[in-house]
C-alpha cells in the first residue's frame, strides 16, 4: 500500500518539527532538582551572638578593626589591610588562615563599614563567603552577632555537613575569646 504524496510530506513535516521540537523538550527535562543546583547555590549560613561586658564603641574599636582578628579569631595567622587609610566601604583586607590542617589567604572587601555594622565579601580564597559584625548596646554591654555565609564549591561541597560543624565550632569559640579578651581591658 502506498502512502500518498501529500500525507507523505506531512507525516515528515510533522517528523521534522518533532526534532525540531525535541532539543527544547530535552532541555526542559534536563533541570535538575534544586537540591543539585550550580555550587553558587549550596552555602550554609553560621551566625554567633555573644554578650560583651563593654559598651558597644570599646567593642566596636576592637573587633570592628580587622587587623585585630589575629588577636581573637583561632587560625588568623595574618590579617592586614591591602587598601590605605582608616577602614571603610571599599578597604580590602588580606587574611592568612589556618584551618583544618591547610594553610590559605582570602582577599576581601569591605561592602558596610559603621559603628554597629560592618560586612565584607570575598574576592578570592578557598571558599567564597559573606559575613557581618554586628554591634547591639545591651544594657551596660554590647551583644556581637558574627555571621559567615559560606558557599563551598568543588570537593568542599561534598564537605558541607562538616564544615558547618567545624566552623559553628569555631565561631562560637572565638566570640567567647573575643569575650575574654575585652571584658579583661575593663
Amino acid at each position: 500500500m502506498s502512502i500518498p504524496a501529500a500525507a507523505s510530506r506531512s507525516t515528515r513535516d510533522t517528523q521534522q518539527s518533532r526534532n525540531a521540537a525535541a532539543p527544547a523538550l530535552c532541555g526542559r527535562q534536563r533541570l535538575r532538582h534544586p537540591s543539585h543546583q550550580a555550587s553558587e547555590d549550596t552555602m550554609f549560613t553560621v551566625s554567633i551572638s555573644e554578650k560583651i561586658g563593654r559598651p558597644p564603641e570599646a567593642v566596636f574599636a576592637f573587633a570592628g578593626d580587622y587587623a585585630n582578628d589575629p588577636l581573637w579569631r583561632k587560625g588568623v595567622l595574618a590579617m592586614s589591610y591591602e587598601s590605605s587609610g582608616p577602614p571603610g566601604i571599599g578597604t580590602r583586607t588580606r587574611e592568612t588562615m589556618r584551618s583544618m590542617g591547610r594553610t590559605a589567604v582570602t582577599v576581601a572587601e569591605v561592602t558596610e563599614y559603621s559603628s554597629f555594622r560592618t560586612a565584607f565579601r570575598s574576592l578570592s580564597g578557598p571558599v567564597p563567603c559573606d559575613g557581618t559584625r554586628e554591634f547591639v548596646a545591651s544594657g551596660t554591654g554590647t551583644v556581637f552577632t558574627y555571621s559567615l555565609t559560606l558557599r563551598p564549591v568543588g570537593f568542599l561541597r561534598l564537605l558541607e555537613p562538616i564544615l558547618k560543624f567545624v566552623f559553628l565550632k569555631q565561631v562560637r569559640t572565638d566570640l567567647r575569646r573575643l569575650k575574654l579578651h575585652l571584658e579583661a581591658q575593663a
